[in-house]
């Protein structure tokens, strides 16, 4: 089964705030998530739900051979902001950075730094 791609976004113009929205997408809770692990992305999440919600940052060994996921709960309407990640224990085999979700309500937006 392949993860839904989530295409990452440039940083937003500050000299035009017309052009400075994120474009949010709905996580896919049954195939799950990734996107391009270039630069050094932002994971910006939003919770439309009513209750909580838990996003997974599936993390890989890093050359000390730690893994360690993390796990991010999220409340009915609110936000939250993870990164900037580098390709050092988040950079999976495909070379994708993978995110798991509980529900499609989670929306999310990945920006390039």
């Amino acid at each position: 089964m392949a993860r839904t791609e989530i295409t990452a976004q440039t940083r937003p113009s500050t000299k035009n705030p017309a052009n400075s929205a994120l474009t949010w997408g709905a996580t896919d809770a049954v195939n799950h998530n990734s996107f391009s692990l270039s630069g050094q992305p932002m994971l910006f999440i939003r919770n439309d739900d009513v209750g909580s919600q838990t996003i997974t940052l599936k993390s890989v060994a890093d050359q000390s051979g730690r893994v360690e996921d993390e796990a991010i709960v999220v409340a009915a309407g609110e936000y939250a902001m993870a990164g900037p990640f580098t390709a050092t224990g988040w950079r999976q085999a495909d070379g994708l950075f993978w995110i798991d979700t509980t529900d499609a309500d989670l929306m999310v937006a990945v920006l390039r730094t």
